[in-house]
């Protein structure tokens, strides 16, 4: 009897890892990807193959100091960019030739202030929250990122995405 029990079991956790490593590979393979955030709308994206522009929803890697702070709060899932992070997902908001101010009012585009994103000044733990402050003209490969949601991880935090951080354009399924 116990052998049987055993058997199962194992039959179990064998199937398990079977399927663990199926999604994984279907996740990180193929073009498509499950939101889990509130970033954005909870579901499946798929990767699409076009040039980033205005109002695309991308998905990109931040690098650097914030990574690591993200990282080490534990802001982002775990995923395959710098520190360990996740990718993020974020609409683009300004792109090249846009005029962007960040600053403690949130992002301006080309003098027009985008609704809720006046940056906070501490996280839901009450750690502070990083300061980025902007006044540029993007250039080409330059992408300002934000969300509808006042507490979103957004540029308002980390800055500039460049073409190199992005894995590609989503779109909802």
């Amino acid at each position: 009897m116990k052998s049987s029990y055993t058997n199962l079991l194992t039959l179990l956790l064998f199937s398990i890892t079977i399927i663990t490593v199926s999604i994984s590979l279907f996740m990180y393979i193929l073009p498509y990807r499950y939101n889990t955030t509130s970033s954005l709308p909870k579901g499946w994206y798929q990767i699409i193959d076009k040039e980033p522009e205005l109002g695309d929803i991308i998905l990109f890697c931040i690098q650097g100091e914030v990574a690591k702070l993200a990282s080490e709060r534990a802001y982002l899932d775990t995923g395959k960019c710098e520190y360990g992070n996740a990718p993020i997902g974020k609409r683009i908001v300004a792109t090249t030739g846009d005029h962007v101010v960040i600053n403690d009012r949130g992002i301006e585009v080309n003098d027009r202030l985008i609704d809720t994103t006046k940056p906070g000044s501490k996280d839901a733990q009450n750690r502070l929250l990083p300061k980025h402050n902007l006044d540029t003209v993007l250039k080409d490969d330059e992408f300002i990122v934000a969300s509808q949601k006042q507490d979103s991880f957004d540029s308002r935090y980390f800055g500039i995405v460049r073409k190199d951080q992005i894995e590609g354009v989503i779109k909802k399924l």
